[in-house]
């Protein structure tokens, strides 16, 4: 998803005639710039800036005389690599920066020309350019894979992190992926990250972002698979030094702040950049829950363009009975109209709704409908509520303690009896796997460690001692032996006559020494069809060894019967991984491609349906 740009131009003072390479006053003065200066501070190297604050000419452009040749030949040699254009000034009011003006990403200086003479100029909206002092800050555009919002509190050790390919805009509106991070010690280098841990991952599906087209306009594109279930920022490190970042911006400005990161760059500056930050005021959503719990509660209304906006505002008809309106575009026309949230506001505040954002609370348009008072809800497209995480597991005695000096509140209960000694069954089981799992003798002497504490605690609650185990053992051992001879069971077969016996043959037996060599278990599947009244079920089931890591089956096409009769193709795809005692399934059930009977012998044939071939 990078997009691939040409090298910025390095360009010097004298080739300019209004725009200039930002100095150390610009950095001080305008609010953008102060920004950088302090990211840049922080060890981070960012993309040249050029400033244009010249009074006069801004006038003019904004009293409609349009752009001098003077300023177009600055673009022309600017615009040589993508440009973008942002707006700043001294004096501008602090509830109008939410949305100044910036443009798409311009790939020539008409481009530009076109954007100050009619975007530009419009969503100044009756700000006088020379009250406020305004400027032009331009910089060339960062292609990087990702994007993120990272909220923190000064002191505070939890940061928050909203995630999507793309730009940030399509945080805005678009299911993201959540992370928190505990930063419990901070480090002066941004590369040391020991100090973070990260506490939450949530990769929801992503089905889509926002990022320049073919023209440089920002445009709605679909994710293509797999990187809608991806994680957008790839790198745990990257995850941890965004939180770590973040904290130390917080802590410097005094004040809750949310930050926008640029993530994956490929140019040769820092794989992750702070971009932007601002005081953050806004009360985190009520409620974040799943839509299929919210749609069976409320009437809601889907708002996908203007024209959605103007009949829920106009037609008594159409907002009879709604109490929420969900945000969700179809093509980038409200995400670029600044406008369109106040619009939005204003309906809502009038009618009494409630909005609905697929988004993250983290972005604007959440930050201007919760300050305009509107009654703002982040949901969750595919599961539950982010903030309480269950586990229902038996932990060993100070681990609560732990959790709680990171900043989390724990809820406990204390077993006992045939509880406690059901949980330590269940927990010999985890260990025993995470012995599997481990891949060096230091971590397989910390899973056996763990494994005999377990073991303990089974021989606590039965009464059993030690010595007990210690005969029962050596009997067994005495009997069926131990495992020092290496032996692996192939298979077994029926023999008219007794072989010759075994401990004559075990030097002669072949040796596999590499673990790739050890022949693997089989996975067994079966898919059965049954009828149903007067449809069908198709039953499959498959076996897998317990401690495999990963298991997965494709089954490309198979028939379904509708109610009717008719057959219908689908198609499975079944993976499950397995991490520790845990085991992850997933399932993924679509429609096949059907193919049209064509000749009337038939009701139509999916792909796999046998003796139709021709």
């Amino acid at each position: 998803m990078v997009k691939e740009s040409p090298l910025a131009p390095d360009l010097s003072n004298d080739q300019l005639n209004h725009f200039k390479i930002a100095g150390e006053d610009d950095f001080v003065k305008y609010r953008k710039l102060a920004n950088a200066r302090l990211y840049r501070e922080l060890g981070y190297s960012l993309p040249k800036f050029y400033v244009c604050q010249d009074r006069d000419l801004l006038a003019s452009i904004q009293s409609g005389q349009g752009v001098p040749d003077s300023l177009l030949s600055d673009l022309q040699l600017l615009c040589k690599s993508p440009f973008v254009i942002r707006t700043d000034g001294e004096d501008i009011p602090e509830e109008r920066r939410q949305m100044l003006p910036r443009s798409d990403e311009l790939r020539d200086e008409m481009a530009a020309k076109k954007w100050l003479e009619e975007v530009f100029l419009e969503k100044l909206n009756g700000i006088d350019v020379a009250e406020v002092n305004a400027a032009l800050i331009g910089h060339h555009f960062v292609p990087a894979i990702s994007s993120a919002w990272a909220r923190s509190y000064p002191g505070a050790r939890r940061v928050r992190i909203e995630s999507l390919w793309g730009i940030p805009e399509g945080l805005y509106y678009f299911p993201h992926d959540v992370f928190e991070v505990d930063v419990a010690k901070v480090s002066s280098n941004k590369n040391e990250v020991a100090g973070a841990n990260i506490i939450l991952e949530r990769f929801r599906f992503k089905s889509k972002f926002i990022a320049p087209n073919a023209a440089g306009q920002w445009d709605i594109h679909q994710v293509a698979r797999p990187h809608d279930w991806a994680p957008s920022i790839s790198s745990q490190d990257w995850v941890k030094e965004i939180a770590q970042t973040t904290r130390r911006i917080a802590d410097y400005a005094g004040h809750p702040v949310v930050v926008m990161w640029f993530i994956g760059l490929k140019d040769g500056r820092d794989a992750v950049i702070p971009w932007y930050h601002e005081e953050w005021r806004a009360q985190e959503s009520s409620e974040v829950s799943s839509l299929g719990k919210i749609s069976k509660s409320f009437k809601i209304f889907t708002i996908t363009c203007e024209d959605d906006l103007q009949s829920l505002r106009n037609d008594e008809q159409v907002h009879l009975g709604v109490s929420r309106v969900a945000v969700v575009p179809k093509d980038s026309a409200i995400v670029r109209d600044t406008k369109f949230i106040d619009r939005l506001a204003d309906v809502v505040k009038e009618r009494g709704y409630s909005v609905e954002l697929r988004g993250g609370m983290l972005s604007h348009v959440y930050y201007t409908l919760q300050r305009a008072g509107c009654d703002v809800l982040c949901v969750d497209e595919v599961g539950t509520d982010d903030e309480t995480f269950e586990f229902n597991k038996l932990v060993r005695d100070n681990i609560p303690a732990t959790i709680e000096s990171k900043g989390e509140a724990v809820e406990l209960v204390r077993l006992k009896g045939d509880a406690l000694l059901h949980a330590l069954k269940e927990k010999l089981v985890e260990e025993a796997l995470e012995v599997v799992d481990a891949s060096d003798s230091d971590s397989i002497v910390e899973e056996l460690a763990d494994l005999l504490e377990v073991v303990e605690g089974v021989e606590s609650v039965l009464g059993i001692d030690r010595a007990t185990v210690e005969r029962v053992r050596r009997r067994k051992r005495d009997a069926r032996g131990g495992f020092s001879q290496g032996l692996m069971l192939l298979q077994t077969r029926l023999t008219a006559l007794p072989e010759e016996g075994l401990e004559s043959k075990v030097e002669d037996l072949p040796i596999i020494s590499s673990v790739r060599q050890i022949p693997k278990h089989d996975s067994v599947v079966n898919i059965d069809k049954r009828k149903v009244g007067v449809g069908a079920e198709r039953i499959i089931r498959w076996s897998m060894p317990v401690s495999s890591p990963e298991f997965s089956l494709v089954r490309p096409v198979f028939d379904l019967e509708t109610p009717i009769g008719q057959s219908h193709p689908m198609r499975l795809e079944a993976t499950a991984t397995r991490s520790g005692g845990e085991l992850r399934l997933k399932l993924v059930l679509s429609n096949a491609p059907y193919q049209l009977n064509l000749f009337g012998d038939g009701e139509g044939a999916s792909a796999n349906d046998e003796g139709k071939g021709g």
